[in-house]
């Protein structure tokens, strides 16, 4: 049995330095040591059950108390935070479940996202996907019907208070204990999530081939949650979930307190240094078309002014304080997938840039290509992409997509923090 699972795991291990956690020291079979107690090949057992143990803050304060640990993290990557052995509890085939992930940009929220950065199992038996309403929604269900195991059980539509979303709730068949809700949105997902949550320690999200946890040091290390909502029942149903699974929950981080390379800040996206990323095994799984760059520049901005110098800061008594997030939609003809920005300050700067590659782009057309308003484009082309209304851009057309991590980079540079 260990020899399996030596060989199981055996090629996931990534050091700066080939001695480092190496697998028989020297002296370990004759003076057994703490240390030695983690050579994987003579104590693999003993290894393996004292790392299911810690946490993940006590992995890596394990990795900075020596070198022959300092690899630990990456080591224990394949192992202790496998996607398909967690979503195995719900589906047969992972690999084919997130390849249907991949096919739709659908992504997986909720607890068992926090489950599974947390390495750990509640009694909740409901996993989340969020998706874009439409037909890959439809073939989604499809696939949970006829594929995964899945009965349809009950459909519910939100009223205006949310952005429209539809939710359809499946139960496997084998086990009605446990369902897959499949949000269908109007808007991105990554939007809705960004814009949605309830509290810091909700934002952590499961695409076809990585995890993001947004807050991953006051989520995950400091165990603190802050609010991102009013408290509002939903608000408040999260917070006691929350407090009950042992988190300390908070409305707003006070100014005295340390700040210093804190998630918690004006301009965040996903996938930035600040977000805790695992990626993920994809040799069985079918790709997505769309770049990982556009989740992963996925941006919000969050309102830091409740600080003791602004008055707003004393107006607010009758509420629990929470940081707003605003993240809203980009679209442009000269970009193929649409993105999720924050603050009329980070349009402003990317607005120039796509203005300039439309008017490229039309002037590079054959005039029978060209749109039936050309002229008048030309003439007056302050709103040039609502003037191009439903225009299809031909196929020598040229996409942009490609320069938006730059864009980004440099919008960081022109407004640093």
């Amino acid at each position: 049995m260990a020899g399996n699972k030596r060989r199981r795991t055996s090629g996931g291990f990534h050091t700066t330095r080939g001695d480092l956690l190496s697998t028989v020291s020297p002296s370990s079979a004759s003076q057994p040591t703490f240390l030695s107690t983690f050579d994987r090949a003579s104590r693999y057992p003993i290894f393996h059950t004292f790392c299911d143990c810690l946490t993940i803050a006590e992995i890596v304060a394990l990795t900075q108390t020596c070198k022959k640990f300092s690899g630990l993290y990456q080591y224990l990557l394949s192992s202790q935070w496998d996607v398909d052995q967690a979503l195995r509890r719900y589906v047969e085939d992972p690999q084919g479940f997130r390849s249907q992930m991949a096919r739709y940009d659908a992504l997986i929220f909720g607890n068992f996202a926090v489950q599974y950065f947390e390495r750990n199992i509640w009694s909740c038996k409901r996993l989340v996907v969020y998706i874009l309403q439409g037909r890959g929604s439809q073939l989604f269900s499809k696939y949970l019907s006829t594929i995964a195991g899945y009965s349809e059980v009950k459909l519910k539509e939100y009223g205006p208070d949310r952005p429209a979303m539809e939710t359809r709730t499946f139960k496997k068949d084998a086990d009605r204990k446990f369902e897959i809700r499949l949000h269908s949105t109007t808007c991105l997902p990554a939007q809705y999530i960004l814009e949605r949550s309830d509290s810091t320690a909700d934002v952590n999200i499961l695409s076809w081939n990585k995890a993001y946890s947004v807050f991953p040091l006051p989520t995950f290390i400091q165990h603190k949650s802050y609010l991102l909502q009013d408290l509002d029942k939903s608000a408040r149903q999260s917070a006691r979930k929350y407090s009950q699974r042992g988190w300390d929950v908070q409305g707003v981080m006070w100014p005295e307190e340390e700040r210093r390379n804190h998630p918690i800040r004006e301009r965040r996206r996903v996938g930035d240094r600040y977000t805790w990323t695992i990626p993920f095994d994809t040799r069985k799984v079918e790709w997505s078309k769309t770049p990982d760059y556009v989740l992963e520049h996925a941006c919000f901005k969050m309102d830091l002014s409740m600080n003791y110098d602004n008055e707003e800061f004393y107006d607010r008594y009758q509420s629990v304080r929470y940081y707003p997030i605003e993240a809203n939609i980009l679209e442009s003809k000269v970009l193929k997938h649409t993105y999720v920005y924050g603050g009329v300050d980070m349009i402003d700067f990317f607005s120039p840039r796509l203005h300039s590659f439309i008017i490229l782009e039309l002037y590079k057309l054959d005039p029978a290509q060209r749109p039936t308003n050309y002229k008048q484009i030309l003439k007056y082309p302050d709103n040039i992409d609502g003037a191009l209304g439903d225009f299809d851009q031909p196929a020598n057309w040229t996409y942009r997509d490609d320069e938006f991590p730059k864009w980004y980079k440099a919008f960081e540079q022109y407004q640093p923090e």
